[in-house]
């Protein structure tokens, strides 16, 4: 460690090429989950989100809806759903899936 002229001790050169390989093996993974466009708006909002956090803005009405924006990217749309719930036994329409289970 190294000590800074602020006061505060920084281990960010040592750690550097740790973090940069996560971080390729992270880009790698979204290119496997995502499509081309759809990793746009993801790299798009995740820097908006940085931005904001950096400046404070964690509960901003932009923040919270870029996560949602997000979190809409990593849902699991292919997951089985059953056609009835295991406690009532009757089905429930929804728009986009026809008679699905909660």
């Amino acid at each position: 460690m190294e000590n800074r002229f602020v006061g505060i001790k920084s281990r960010g050169v040592y750690e550097a090429p740790a973090l940069e390989l996560l971080g390729q093996c992270y880009g790698y993974l979204l290119q496997l989950i995502l499509d081309r466009r759809a990793r746009r708006i993801f790299t798009f909002a995740s820097e908006f989100i940085a931005e904001q956090i950096y400046q404070g803005y964690w509960f901003d009405t932009a923040t919270q809806a870029s996560w949602k924006v997000i979190a809409h990217l990593f849902r699991n749309p292919g997951a089985p759903r059953p056609l009835f719930s295991p406690c009532c036994g009757h089905p429930r329409p929804t728009p986009e899936r026809g008679f699905v289970a909660d």
